[in-house]
This record gives structure tokens, sequence and C-alpha cells, in this order.
């Protein structure tokens, strides 16, 4: 399973968060691959993009090891979070059962 993390984080709480990013574990449990990709946001702020791959099999376990991971984040005021489940074009076809070719 794969997932996509957003975080917005307020320009004034940058520093406060990279702080908590470094006290968490390197290890996830569950997490094959986790890249994280920064932008700029100008007044609003950093947007972070979490992309996020569990071990096969285990897409509910990984979820809640991302939900473990980002609660300290989240309770820094003012940054904000969307995860959202993303499914490859082939098996998006699948589901109608389709061949995607």
């Amino acid at each position: 399973m794969i997932f996509l993390l957003t975080v917005w984080i307020p320009p004034n709480k940058a520093l406060e968060t990279a702080k908590i990013y470094l006290e968490q574990p390197r290890e996830i449990p569950h997490i094959k691959k986790w890249n994280v990709f920064n932008t700029t946001g100008g007044e609003n702020g950093n947007k972070q993009y979490h992309l996020i791959m569990t071990e096969r099999g285990k897409g509910d376990e990984g979820l809640q090891s991302v939900f473990k991971y980002i609660i300290p984040i989240t309770n820094v005021e003012g940054v904000r979070t969307q995860i959202e489940i993303l499914m490859g074009v082939t098996d998006s076809y699948n589901m109608f059962g389709m061949d995607f070719g």
C-alpha cells in the first residue's frame, strides 16, 4: 500500500517541528520506503509531501505506524496534515474488471 502524507507547517513553527522530526525513529515498523519532499510556501510556511510505501500485506499496520510517527508533529500549533491512500493505475483498472495492459 502507498500513502501520501501532506504536512503544512506555519513559518514560525518550522524550527520546533524540525526538532521533533529529529527525535523520531528512523526505522518505522512495516514501512518499506519513506521519501519526504519539502517546498516553501512563503507566508503560508512550508509544505511537505511524504510518499510512504508499506511492506506487502501490511497496509493497516503501516498506517498505524505512520500515525504514531506523525502525532507529535500534529501537536504543534498550526500544523495541519492530510493522508491519502494511493493506488497504481493497474490496480485501479483491476477494481473495475478491466486490464490496463
